[in-house]
């Protein structure tokens, strides 16, 4: 499986990035992408506010960041969303 797109989330807090009551709606949404060859499930944290994920292609990364938004905006959290073109990875 190619990659090509990777999105860089900069949440506000700690807090905000490991939030219990929205984990597990992001570890099922990452089960079904990672079952659809979208991603391959292993996040790169920079530190404590910081996450890179990699993505087949463009629609694969504007499909999490719209599903993080959708999940975040009830709670009022904003984060600094980047996606990001990468050098192709994987075949």
């Amino acid at each position: 499986m190619a990659f090509t797109k990777r999105t860089i989330i900069t949440w506000n807090s700690p807090d905000q990035r490991t939030d219990p009551t929205i984990d597990q709606a992001k570890l099922d949404k990452l089960e079904a992408m990672v079952a659809e060859g979208k991603t391959d499930q292993l996040p790169i944290a920079l530190d404590d506010v910081t996450t890179i994920r990699i993505w087949r292609d463009q629609a694969a990364a504007d499909e999490w960041v719209g599903f993080i938004q959708e999940l975040t905006a009830p709670l009022g959290y904003t984060a600094s969303i980047v996606i990001e073109d990468i050098a192709v990875i994987g075949e």
